[in-house]
C-alpha cells in the first residue's frame, strides 16, 4: 500500500471518528429548559433584587424565558428546588456553632 493511500485512509478514519463524536455529543448533552424558573423570596427583598439581575443576564445569555417564583425565603426555595419545581434557587447557608 502506498504512503499516500495510507494517509488518505487515516484521514477518512479520523474524519469519521470526529463526525461520530460530534453526533454523540449533540445527542447526549444536557439542554437548558425553554423556561428557567428561579425561586427568590418576597418582592423587594435582597433575594428578589438579586434574582431580577440574574434574570436579565440569563435571559440575554441563553435566550430563554426566565420566571421568578416568589417564596418565603431559603427554606421554601430549597424545598422547591428539591422537588424539581424550580430550576435555580437562591439559598442562604445556616452556620451552626
Amino acid at each position: 500500500m502506498k504512503n499516500s493511500q495510507l494517509h488518505r485512509i487515516l484521514a477518512l478514519l479520523l474524519f469519521a471518528i470526529a463526525l461520530t463524536s460530534i453526533g454523540i455529543w449533540v445527542s447526549t448533552r444536557e439542554r437548558l429548559p425553554d423556561r428557567i424558573r428561579i425561586a427568590t423570596a418576597v418582592q423587594g427583598g435582597m433575594y428578589h433584587s438579586f434574582a431580577k439581575e440574574l434574570k436579565e443576564h440569563l435571559s440575554q445569555r441563553t435566550g430563554r424565558t426566565i420566571e421568578l417564583v416568589g417564596t418565603q425565603g431559603t427554606v421554601e426555595n430549597r424545598r422547591l428546588l428539591d422537588r424539581g419545581e424550580v430550576d435555580l434557587a437562591i439559598l442562604q447557608s445556616a452556620c451552626g456553632g
